[in-house]
């Protein structure tokens, strides 16, 4: 890369941290090749054994903790995004499903929270599933690249208990 030149900026989502030593390797790489790789992940990949100091964080909580943490976690999240992605937060809101619970709409904005506000070249989701999970990413103006392998293309698509995975495929592409 050129002195003049600004680094590609990839956002990484709807990974575990550590994530699979092929993916793991896939961060590694790109980070060697002087790309800005984030990593949207519930975990921190800068603490533990399995730290890797060179990307970013972007933190994607799961919605499995008390009450009172998750309250204040969606308060801080919705007050960065109203600060710098009010734009995003309308093209989340427009894609919020009507008729869920007020439960089920918290968690979804749990999930979709951490997308606004951020820029960057590239959305990589490594996993089907977690694409369609965050579909409103695809809208934020950011191409998206989903990575289609395994069970979730050949099996979970023709299971009737994973039907949101074919429905969201269809959206997606």
């Amino acid at each position: 890369m050129r002195s003049d030149e600004r680094a590609l900026r990839l956002l990484v989502a709807g990974i575990a941290w550590p994530p699979e030593t092929f993916i793991r390797r896939l961060l590694v790489g790109l980070v060697d090749a002087g790309v800005e790789v984030t990593v949207g992940s519930a975990r921190s990949p800068h603490r533990g054994p399995d730290a890797e100091p060179r990307v970013r964080w972007r933190p994607m909580p799961t919605w499995d903790a008390p009450m009172p943490l998750r309250v204040t976690r969606l308060a801080a999240m919705a007050a960065r995004a109203a600060l710098a992605g009010r734009s995003d937060l309308r093209t989340m809101a427009a894609a919020a499903p009507r008729g869920t619970t007020p439960r089920d709409r918290l968690r979804r904005w749990n999930m979709w929270l951490p997308f606004a506000g951020g820029r960057w070249d590239l959305i990589y989701f490594p996993w089907n599933s977690a694409a369609v999970a965050y579909l409103p990413a695809f809208d934020l103006g950011m191409p998206v690249i989903v990575s289609c392998r395994g069970a979730q293309v050949s099996i979970a698509p023709h299971n009737p208990r994973r039907a949101e995975i074919n429905q969201g495929l269809g959206r997606s592409v």
